[in-house]
Order: C-alpha cells, then sequence, then structure tokens
C-alpha cells in the first residue's frame, strides 16, 4: 500500500496499530474504514492547492522570486488543509505546475 502510494508512512503506522487489534481484518478494509488512505486524484487536490496559494500570496511571491524554501512551506500548509490524508508527491507536483504557469 506505501509503494504504491495508497497510504503514507505515517499511515501504515496507525494501520499496524490497526491490524494488531483486529488481526482477522483485511488491511485495506481497515484503512478505507479509519480514513487512512490518501488522496491521489487531482480534481480532490486542486480546490486545496487553490486556496493554499490565494491565502499566502507572500510565500506564493518568494518562491517565484526564487525562494525553493517557500515551496516546502506550502506544501504542509496543503497537507494541513487536507489534514495528511493527500498525497503529498501529487500535492507538490500540482504547486510547482500552478506557481510554474501562473503570471
Amino acid at each position: 500500500m506505501i509503494a504504491n502510494g495508497d497510504i503514507s508512512s505515517r499511515g501504515a503506522k496507525d494501520l499496524l496499530v490497526l491490524i494488531e487489534k483486529s488481526p482477522n481484518s483485511a488491511a485495506k478494509t481497515l484503512a478505507e474504514k479509519h480514513g487512512l488512505l490518501q488522496k491521489s486524484d487531482a480534481s480532490d487536490i486542486e480546490p486545496i492547492i487553490e486556496k493554499i496559494i490565494a491565502d499566502n500570496a507572500k510565500v506564493v511571491a518568494e518562491y517565484k522570486a526564487g525562494k525553493t524554501a517557500s515551496l516546502q512551506f506550502l506544501i504542509g500548509a496543503a497537507m494541513k488543509a487536507a489534514k495528511g490524508a493527500a498525497n503529498p508527491t501529487v500535492i507538490k507536483e500540482l504547486l510547482v505546475k500552478k506557481l510554474d504557469n501562473a503570471d
């Protein structure tokens, strides 16, 4: 599930605890039931990205001025907004695409 990007390493740790408590349940079923699966669909993540960009104009300007560390802040803000349920790789790809193509 980690290799496929279905679950984060943090989610996997939580899932292991759940598997130990419910050894007869399937891992994927437990992950779904407890909201541990990551969202990797761009259509689910794009509204979060739009809001993060709109709410952080100063950080966006810093990124566009060459401060690449600002991207990490924006990724973190998006992960927080998604309550950790979004795939950080997809978040980064969408942020870079939007920021590099924006005027």
